[in-house]
């Protein structure tokens, strides 16, 4: 059984993500055409046919949908959610986003015709009488019968085209786990668990229907270029992800080594989407690297396992074959995505002695328990300290590493709470070559729970906030200084993070990040240098510090200790950089905590450009005490205005002070009421005001097009071909359009993009900026494209319309 690794989505490992991105933060004014075009025909879709109701007959059979739906029959995890009629909606709406041309309504309660499907397809409409779908052997009956109408009005369709289209439309109504895997990207994938792969190097996933990056491998091009965990990945070349399948997705980040694929992200902080630019490169992955960090006073071994593949488990026991001499390991699964489950084990069982429970799986065809068996360690590696790094990005079986060492107490946990993907999925060959990767359990730790969308929270937890940095020749900061959202705090980076454990008694060391430089990495060549900046790491140092003072009879103790120490120095670190904002982060812990009554809480915005809106937040205090560590911060359901903060500071008492952020708001992002709430929090984070109101923004644009289009390819408008009007292998094409505006207002810019989403196809002249398009009038202009030689697949290519203003 392979464990769900959600690793290598662009590598070829697995993909998957949580952080509960908000829906309908982000409207992109934009709608797809696609076009089917066929090496022999340019033809949408087939003839018409007579409308009317057709008789029940014996359906064509569809293996590749028998096959899914017995697996999901007899292994998917949840059979409460396999619920027939859901399931057919789930191919019906993929079957329309594939095939915008076809319509199908199910009618399944009509009392006078019996259940049918209302079949629309351009002018033509047709019911399809079908049984009463009450389980899957109903549901694979109807949905044979309506692939064969469909072959009917389209010859040019495939079986195997509609058959995967179901089969995708009904895996996205199970879990974000479970999906298809098309034969070029199935063999990838089994390639890829390997340990090399050709890419940009991403472990990807969907958390809340969002595409999120769980971790980029190490030196990758995304690594190398800035990527970072919880990135929200918008669009891939131009092309919006919000639409696509998981699949789909992999199959844009993957191509040929040293070309381009530019991806747009969101980041939390960011009020646009980020643009990163990388080249394929082909990624050999060694999954163990070591290093040493001995000092004069301890000899300390560093490890890190980068990913859980083939022979982790091996490569690990050999470079820890000589650590009998050491004083302590520090074992960082930080960025880890995960990987495979057995290997996950025997990592575990190298540290723990016999029958230490590891990790147990429960499901309905999969249920078993893994205990320590010491198959694979050397006595020495049981009594070593050891010190277990986890961020944000340690997923999967990382986690599961994580929980059995410190369940066990085993291993002393530092870092961030971890991402929270506790489910099991296992791949099946299908009989086309394609696969099925499909969730059949859960796994639980040692103390029996679940860390599904929970993660596995540290001993000692480091919290990353930021503090704007002064440019060169800058002095410190008034009071009324104003900030945008390139240039903002963030101090409360981790505390409202949706779906995580909140414990009052966690021991938490906020600590000042500095934003790294792009491509700094990639200036880190020499050994030497590498070892110099993991001694930097805050993280490492901490358990560096753990390690010279280890007790194992009064480990809490030496936890405390260090836990004090580094809190204060770290406080110390961020208050001083708030001073230079003019902002008093101090701390008195014997004054009295600020009370909601004695501080007075407002806030405006304004919009002070077309694209420009001011917050300003004003308080005062009241009361006869000082109120110290003061903060605001904003909570919106549009990301844009969501988590931006206000650090007030110290607040004398009779004062009044105010902070102001410029929010930049792109071009159609926002809905025409937002709503916004401020909440004040003391120096404990406690809630003590909060003031919501409804900001109003001009109402979106809605716009109607009118369009038609004719193919070229005897010579004109750059064209070449024999001229029959069709498309075929080696010729240019021109593919002439007229577009008219049928909304009332004129549309300043409207750029549409032509780009091939299957098949072999070159796209030569695919971006146009049309200007102007006022209301009932029309422009024409024309895209290039070329079908390459032997290339006998059917070709898409979709055409976006993006209003850019």
């Amino acid at each position: 059984m392979r464990f769900s690794k959600l690793e290598k989505n662009t590598s070829g490992q697995e993909s998957i993500l949580p952080y509960k991105m908000k829906k309908n933060n982000i409207h992109f004014k934009c709608f797809v055409i696609l076009l089917s075009l066929f090496l022999a025909s340019c033809s949408i879709l087939g003839s018409s046919r007579e409308r009317g109701i057709a008789a029940v007959q014996p359906p064509p059979e569809a293996p590749l949908l028998a096959e899914v739906l017995m697996h999901l029959q007899l292994d998917y995890v949840e059979p409460e959610k396999l619920d027939p009629e859901s399931l057919l909606q789930g191919a019906l709406t993929e079957l329309g986003r594939m095939i915008p041309e076809v319509t199908v309504v199910p009618e399944l309660q009509d009392k006078t015709l019996g259940p049918v499907l209302n079949i629309s397809f351009k002018t033509e409409k047709t019911l399809l009488p079908v049984s009463k779908i009450a389980g899957l052997y109903d549901l694979h009956i109807a949905l044979q019968m309506l692939m064969k109408r469909l072959l009917e009005m389209n010859p040019q369709l495939t079986q195997l085209k509609i058959e995967q289209m179901f089969v995708r439309g009904i895996l996205n109504q199970l879990d974000a786990y479970s999906v298809f895997l098309p034969q070029e990207i199935y063999n990838e994938f089994n390639i890829n668990i390997g340990g090399q792969f050709a890419g940009v190097g991403l472990v990807v996933g969907t958390r809340d229907d969002q595409l999120t990056v769980i971790a980029p491998m190490d030196g990758s091009p995304a690594a190398l270029a800035g990527m970072k965990p919880l990135d929200r990945i918008v669009a891939v070349d131009g092309e919006k992800t919000e639409h696509m399948t998981l699949d789909e997705i992999l199959h844009r980040l993957r191509g040929n080594i040293g070309t381009p694929v530019t991806l747009s992200v969101l980041r939390k902080g960011h009020a646009k989407a980020l643009q990163f630019k990388l080249l394929r490169e082909d990624i050999q992955v060694e999954s163990v690297e070591t290093y040493d960090l001995s000092s004069s006073k301890q000899t300390v071994s560093y490890v890190r396992i980068k990913n859980f593949q083939i022979d982790t488990s091996r490569e690990l026991k050999n470079k820890l074959g000589s650590l009998n001499m050491v004083d302590g390991v520090i074992l960082d699964l930080r960025n880890n995505p995960g990987g495979l489950l057995e290997e996950a084990i025997r990592v575990s069982d190298l540290f723990l002695p016999g029958k230490k429970r590891i990790v147990s799986t429960k499901g309905t065809v999969v249920s078993s328990v893994h205990d320590a068996k010491q198959f694979f360690a050397a006595e020495h590696l049981l009594n070593i300290p050891l010190v277990l790094l986890i961020n944000r990005g340690s997923a999967s079986a990382a986690e599961i590493v994580a929980a059995a060492l410190k369940q066990n107490e085993r291993a002393i946990v530092i870092g961030e709470q971890s991402f929270g993907k506790g489910t099991v999925q296992t791949l099946w060959d299908l009989k086309d070559g394609s696969g099925l990767k499909l969730t059949i359990g859960e796994y639980l730790t040692p103390s029996g729970r679940s860390i599904h969308n929970i993660g596995v929270m540290p001993n000692l937890r480091l919290i990353p906030v930021t503090v704007p940095e002064l440019k060169n020749g800058e002095t410190e900061l008034g009071r009324q200084e104003i900030f945008t959202t390139e240039k903002r705090f963030g101090l409360l980076s981790d505390f409202d993070a949706e779906n995580r454990v909140n414990d009052l008694d966690q021991l938490s060391i906020s600590y000042l990040s500095h934003t790294p430089i792009l491509n700094e990495e990639s200036k880190i060549i020499d050994n030497n240098l590498k070892i110099e900046k993991l001694k930097a790491d805050i993280f490492v140092k901490t358990a560096e510090q753990l390690l010279s003072q280890w007790n194992p009879k009064n480990i809490n103790s030496v936890i405390q200790k260090i836990y004090r120490e580094a809190e204060q120095k770290e406080s110390e670190i961020i208050t001083e950089a708030l001073s230079k904002h003019g902002i008093d982060w101090s701390l008195n812990p014997f004054i009295k905590s600020a009370t909601p009554e004695m501080l007075i809480l407002t806030w405006s915005a304004e919009m002070i450009s077309t694209d420009l809106l001011r917050v300003k937040v004003n308080l005062q205090n009241s009361g006869k005490i000082d109120a110290q560590r003061l903060i605001a911060v904003t909570r919106a359901s549009n990301g844009i205005l969501d988590s931006l903060e206000f650090p007030i500071g110290k607040l004398v008492s009779e004062e009044n002070t105010s902070r102001t952020i410029d929010v930049k708001i792109p071009a159609g992002m926002m809905e025409e009421q937002e709503p916004v709430e401020i909440l004040l929090f003391d120096h404990n984070l406690k809630k003590l005001k909060s003031v919501r109101r409804q900001l109003h923004f001009s109402p979106k644009r809605n716009h109607s097009f009118w369009l038609t289009m004719k193919i070229f390819d005897n010579g004109r408008f750059g064209s070449r071909g024999n001229g029959d009007g069709r498309v075929q292998t080696g010729e240019t094409i021109a593919l002439t359009f007229k577009i008219e505006n049928k909304s009332k207002s004129t549309v300043p810019e409207l750029l549409l993009k032509l780009r091939g989403t299957e098949g072999a196809l070159r796209i030569n002249r695919g971006k146009l900026l049309l200007k102007n398009l006022e209301p009932h009038k029309r422009q024409k202009d024309y895209f290039l494209f070329k079908s390459l030689m032997d290339s006998g697949t059917l070709g898409k290519i979709s055409l976006e319309m993006v209003d850019i203003k």
